[in-house]
């Protein structure tokens, strides 16, 4: 008797440390196959940033955002492309390695009416090595800012210290991320209307949110009376996604996330409403036609 009850022990524990190895060998697995984002900690991370640039600034570590802003206007300062190859394998994969690329920049804001400091969190994306990155110009204009600062997806916080290039009219700006190393995207001007895009951005602060859609136009918008190059897409951005990259299926930068235009309708009876949103990004020739130092005057 006691022989089986000791032999149905030994079973029950063989099969309840079959099943604990099972679990733990498909946790690793998934961990593997799964992109960084999943079972992201948002609250985490905006904490994270906000409590970084407020001891950024409190130690003098950053440039004053002013100093910043004066830049904007200075001649461009021309950055050399690297050759980067084609990146290969599944879609999961390619998010996962285009996220190292992806950088949460923003300001820290003084709004002049209570005590606080505010955070305000944007996007950008690396264009080539040694910390030089691609965002919109209002993100480094951004009002009341005291300073910039670039974080990557480990969290860990750099400071902005120059604007080598910028385009107001185009909104566009190219700057210098102190001690950043993390890997530059690959740029192509090939998208036409109807092809796949896909964005990684941080709207509201759901960081490292991606979106699928097409380019659904390629047009101009007139700015001070003079065009400037658009391209409309479906993939879905809003607030914090400005200066996000949009990729094409191969995982290479076609454009930048600018601005949202929604297009409302007021009813006899009904209050006015959202029928649709237009979605304007920056084609990547006039991110590069600016890394090369070119700017209409």
């Amino acid at each position: 008797m006691m022989n089986k009850l000791h032999l149905m022990c030994i079973t029950v524990n063989f099969l309840r440390w079959g099943l604990i190895a099972t679990c733990l060998v498909r946790t690793a697995i998934c961990a593997e196959e799964c992109p960084p984002g999943n079972n992201f900690d948002h609250v985490g991370m905006a904490k994270v940033f906000k409590d970084q640039i407020i001891a950024l600034y409190r130690t003098g570590q950053a440039v004053d955002a002013k100093v910043l802003v004066r830049q904007i206007d200075e001649p461009p300062k021309p950055v050399p492309l690297p050759t980067l190859p084609l990146a290969a394998g599944s879609f999961p994969a390619l998010y996962a390695a285009r996220c190292r690329s992806v950088l949460v920049v923003g300001s820290l804001v003084n709004c002049g009416k209570c005590k606080n400091l505010h955070d305000r969190p944007a996007s950008g994306f690396v264009v080539a090595p040694d910390g030089i990155v691609a965002t919109a110009c209002h993100v480094v204009t951004s009002s009341n800012a005291l300073i910039l600062a670039a974080m990557d997806y480990d969290r860990k916080l750099y400071p902005v210290t120059a604007v080598l290039a910028a385009d107001r009219r185009k909104d566009v700006a190219i700057i210098k991320v102190q001690g950043l190393t993390a890997p530059p995207l690959r740029f192509s001007a090939e998208h036409s209307v109807g092809s796949e895009v896909w964005v990684i951005s941080h709207p509201a602060d759901h960081f490292y949110l991606l979106t699928r859609g097409i380019v659904s136009g390629l047009f101009c918008e007139y700015l001070g009376g003079r065009p400037v190059n658009r391209m409309a897409i479906t993939a879905e951005f809003g607030g914090g996604s400005s200066g996000a990259p949009v990729f094409n299926s191969r995982g290479e930068a076609v454009a930048m996330a600018i601005s949202t235009h929604p297009i409302t309708t007021e009813g006899s009876k009904a209050q006015p409403y959202v029928q649709m949103v237009i979605r304007n990004c920056l084609p990547a020739e006039d991110i590069i036609d600016l890394l090369r130092g070119n700017r209409e005057p």
